[in-house]
């Protein structure tokens, strides 16, 4: 039901009798036995009562012929450049749907919002609006949002999600939901992968998260992954975009590790490999997945080993990556990160859940459980809970 209809009634008293009746897409109502004075006074409070529902949308109207499809993104802040990745893989994406004839003939337009509120509203202000305004599949990122409100989001029970956040257990307790995006769990297995036991000392590791929601979640389980036995373990966090890194990098000289793990986004991964390494330390260096990485040189004694996706990597070569990157180059002029091709991944799969589901959001999950799909990532395999698996590879650099 469209919230932003306005009532109209008619009120026509007859012998202290009235017949209200509510048009414009609302059943009829008739009231009888009551007078006049009444049914004036109904017809009032209802009125009031449709304006203040008319008023409660902040989403822009959309034409009989559109399917609207959100996406609440942190347009501005520390990760926007990686946000309007996912954006403009996602306006690309909406553009192949489009060109294929839409969803049953309907096109596909992108209504994003900032998840950092610079339009005044809210990450859950954002997401009611869009759901108000009859927007029936919303993608939400990134971990450092989504995951203080993924309980709110798991209950939303009238729109379909996609999370595009590495919160390992994003969609086990979210049963309206997929995640067509890099799976923080399966970047954890990849990583720890690079520890090596040949005998039986025991291995020190120092694990350094970057001091978010997306630090915590994801740094948390790679320290699941590589507390085995006779390991010390020892962890600590930073603040995103930190460029002095001595005071930590003392600290990990007298710990003496045989790995130094980063979980960051990035943007200081440069400057801690050389601190830590300036300082002494002749080990493995290893960094997860991380947005826009620019390679750099290693320094002397020092190994750097990182995960990333085969398509960061050039290793995806099918026809749709193809033409996904020559359409994003031809459009933005650049080569496409991996974060963009999950973007466009995510409309192009979305778009074929709600015609497989009859445009029922609750349905829409069953299209993605137990499926491979081949994409501009490449393929990603869906477990029963719409959690993917994706080509990722532990490199060194």
């Amino acid at each position: 039901m469209r919230l932003d209809r306005p009532f109209h009634f008619l009120a026509k008293p007859r012998r202290r009798r009235a017949e209200i009746i509510v048009a414009r897409g609302f059943r009829a109502v008739s009231i009888l036995g009551m007078n006049a004075k009444c049914a004036k006074f109904f017809a009032a409070a209802c009125a009031l009562a449709a304006a203040a529902l008319a008023g409660c949308s902040s989403a822009p109207k959309f034409g009989e012929n559109v399917y609207p499809m959100g996406a609440i993104l942190p347009l501005t802040g520390e990760n926007a450049a990686a946000a309007r990745e996912a954006l403009n893989g996602m306006e690309l994406g909406a553009e192949k749907v489009n060109a294929s004839g839409g969803i049953a003939g309907l096109k596909v337009e992108i209504v994003p919002r900032d998840a950092n509120g610079s339009d005044k509203l809210s990450f859950e202000e954002n997401f009611d609006a869009l759901r108000r305004d009859g927007v029936r599949v919303i993608s939400v990122g990134f971990d450092e949002v989504v995951v203080p409100w993924h309980q709110r989001i798991a209950k939303c029970d009238d729109a379909f999600v996609n999370f595009l956040c590495q919160y390992p257990p994003a969609t086990v307790d979210a049963p309206n939901s997929v995640r067509i995006f890099l799976n923080g769990a399966q970047d954890g297995d990849a990583l720890s992968k690079v520890v090596e036991r040949p005998d039986r000392r025991d291995v020190r590791i120092v694990l350094m998260s970057v001091d978010s929601m997306f630090g915590k979640a994801c740094g948390d389980y790679l320290a699941f992954c590589v507390r085995l036995e006779r390991t010390k373990l020892y962890t600590d966090v930073f603040t995103q975009n930190t460029r002095d890194f001595s005071i930590f990098s003392g600290q990990i000289k007298r710990l003496f590790p045989d790995y130094v793990f980063y979980v960051g986004r990035g943007g200081e991964l440069k400057s801690f490999v050389e601190s830590v390494a300036k300082d002494g330390f002749r080990g493995t260096v290893a960094s997860g997945a991380v947005f826009g990485f620019e390679p750099f040189k290693v320094p002397e004694g020092v190994k750097f080993f990182r995960t990333a996706t085969l398509f960061e990597l050039g290793k995806i070569a099918t026809p749709a990556s193809r033409e996904f990157a020559a359409a994003y180059r031809a459009k933005y002029g650049r080569a496409p990160t991996w974060v963009a091709a999950y973007g466009y991944d995510s409309v192009v799969e979305l778009a074929k859940a709600v015609e497989a589901a009859k445009f029922n959001p609750s349905k829409m999950r069953d299209y993605f459980k137990d499926r491979k799909t081949e994409g501009a990532i490449g393929s990603m395999e869906f477990d029963r809970t719409a959690d993917p698996l994706s080509e990722l590879e532990l490199t060194r650099l």
